[in-house]
């Protein structure tokens, strides 16, 4: 049976060592069937062979699409946390910086889904056409995304809590003008790595990203505090690192090996980009469920704050928004670690998927929720046990007690069920690499939306202030429980494909169990 990922893996490193796990960390399975299964094999090729194609376009469509789109959370929040020591202990800016992440994921899904599709598929025409559209949808939705922004800026920043006071207001206005001017650079070099990826450079993605995200840290302090330009000096330093990162990525499309696009293909066509953007909507659904959750905490936080007997006083009035950033920053940390360790199995997962293989599978997805919850665990203890030690690492030691106080109870409430909050992730990416994405989408959004958005605008209402603390671990508690679920039917479909396999049942009363669990 044809492996079109295994023709791919010749060009891919990552691949390499996926297949080098594969041999020595999972159990194998014999690739020759008992004699008197045969029979049932032959049979039953017609009906897996439906099977064996969609796990082989899982295999080449989330691969790298997934795994990239999930690693940048990661990225984004290595990114947020050089962004803590630029504002200080206004931890409101943050979260304008963090909405135009978000928002600009729309550059990552215009990139990468269909050519990543194309190239396993060893269609290079189709592929250069595919990254020629891609390039110019990019470039011009990162236009009109900036243009957005310069318009209705102070819109955006009322709707993510940027009008806390007046001081709040001003950093924010300030910020959010400069880093809006590196959107189309952004979103350029966000896009164009997955594509230097699958065109088999993937350690020049990697420089290309740490070079811009290295000059930005190298900057910040010479602008910040050489420069005495503040917050405008943390903002030009970010993108003057996505203008270099860009530039390499610039310099990439015209030397690319093997999907370097011609003139004609930057002409866009109507079915190139409609696949794209289908094939991209999971992960832009599942970014922007992120931001509507971050705008309704930000403004519930916002208006109870100034209700609070303590933060209504205008010189405590930005307490509640800086606390929960400097948490908000540590649980992005957090999950960077989880998303990273599940993007990893993915490779892992598309090929034995394709292979099938199911029992490598199940036991690499045993092996991830309990590594996760160990992440979780650790995580757990650390804010529990040592939240005054996190806040003075974020450059909050000397601030009020008031400061230290709210931070020490936001710590141990918002983040007491984060355990349950890396399972839930890995959980998310572990559906959408096996190709369950419609489920993985569903989960995501319900988190965010209905659970995320639900509760914080709705818990206020009872607890105040501290009810946008009690939001987090109620959605989290109640996304397990539905996680949950989606993971015991999959084991149950792990279990009778490994029974089918084996010949302990048959195919027509596997096909009876699998229709009951549909």
């Amino acid at each position: 049976m044809p492996k079109p990922i295994q023709q791919q893996t010749d060009k891919q490193d990552t691949a390499d060592d996926a297949n080098d796990q594969l041999d020595g960390q999972l159990v194998g399975i014999d690739h020759n069937p008992p004699d008197h299964i045969a029979d049932q094999h032959e049979h039953s090729a017609k009906q897996s062979g439906i099977h064996q194609r969609s796990a082989n376009l899982v295999t080449l469509e989330h691969c790298y699409d997934i795994g990239h789109d999930e690693t940048d959370v990661g990225d984004r929040a290595d990114h947020n946390d050089n962004g803590c020591r630029d504002h200080g202990s206004d931890g409101q800016t943050h979260k304008q910086h963090q909405i135009i992440r978000n928002a600009e994921v729309l550059g990552k899904i215009l990139s990468h889904a269909h050519d990543i599709e194309v190239v396993g598929q060893n269609e290079v025409p189709k592929a250069k056409r595919s990254v020629g559209n891609a390039v110019v949808m990019c470039l011009v939705s990162s236009i009109v995304l900036a243009a957005l922004y310069l318009i209705f800026a102070d819109t955006i920043l009322a709707m993510f809590g940027g009008t806390v006071n007046a001081e709040t207001y001003h950093h924010s206005q300030e910020y959010f003008f400069y880093i809006t001017l590196g959107v189309p650079f952004y979103m350029f070099g966000q896009a164009m790595n997955p594509i230097i990826r699958a065109d088999g450079s993937p350690r020049f993605a990697m420089i290309s990203t740490l070079a811009g995200a290295a000059l930005n840290i190298i900057l910040d302090p010479i602008f910040i505090f050489g420069f005495r330009w503040g917050m405008m000096g943390a903002a030009v330093a970010t993108v003057i690192g996505q203008l270099v990162t860009a530039a390499l990525a610039v310099w990439y499309l015209l030397h690319m090996k093997i999907i370097r696009p011609e003139k004609g293909d930057y002409r866009l066509k109507g079915s190139i980009c409609g696949r794209t953007l289908t094939l991209g909507m999971t992960s832009f659904l599942s970014q922007i469920s992120l931001v509507a959750a971050m705008a309704a905490i930000n403004n519930m936080i916002r208006k109870y704050g100034a209700l609070d007997a303590v933060f209504g006083q205008e010189q405590y009035a930005q307490i509640p928004m800086a606390v929960v950033g400097i948490v908000m920053k540590f649980f992005q940390i957090v999950i960077s670690i989880v998303v990273g360790m599940a993007a990893g199995c993915i490779p892992v997962v598309g090929f034995n998927m394709g292979a099938k293989k199911p029992a490598r599978v199940k036991e690499l997805f045993t092996k991830l929720l309990l590594a996760e919850a160990a992440v979780g665990v650790v995580a757990l203890v650390l804010v529990e046990l040592l939240p005054r030690q996190l806040i003075a690492l974020f450059g909050a030691a000397n601030e009020s007690v008031y400061y230290t106080d709210f931070a020490v109870k936001s710590f141990r409430i918002y983040l007491c069920m984060i355990i349950l909050a890396c399972v839930n992730k890995a959980c998310f990416i572990f559906l959408q690499a096996m190709g369950k994405a419609a489920e993985s989408t569903a989960l995501s959004m319900v988190r965010e939306v209905v659970f995320g958005v639900g509760f914080a605008l709705l818990l206020p209402r009872f607890f105040g202030l501290d009810g946008v603390l009690y939001s987090m671990p109620l959605s989290d508690i109640l996304t397990f429980l539905i996680a949950g679920y989606l993971i015991h039917k999959t084991y149950h479909e792990f279990n009778y494909h490994i029974a089918l396999d084996s010949g302990v049942i048959g195919i027509e009363k596997c096909a009876e169990i699998m229709e009951s669990l549909v």
